[in-house]
């Protein structure tokens, strides 16, 4: 987790993401925590079969 390490240190912002179909766990919510994320986008909402987290 260095590299969000080095973003915040920097000002650098955190955008945390996953690809479609990727995974249906919640694993992507506790990343962008630790990361200090900006935001976190984990689906469409409107589309059941992408609303998966």
């Amino acid at each position: 987790m260095l590299f969000a390490e080095e973003c915040n240190n920097n000002n650098i912002k955190i955008i945390t993401s996953h690809r479609f179909g990727e995974s249906a766990d919640s694993h992507i919510s506790h990343i962008s925590i630790a990361t200090n994320s900006l935001m976190i986008k984990t689906g469409v909402v409107g589309r059941k079969n992408f609303q998966i987290k």
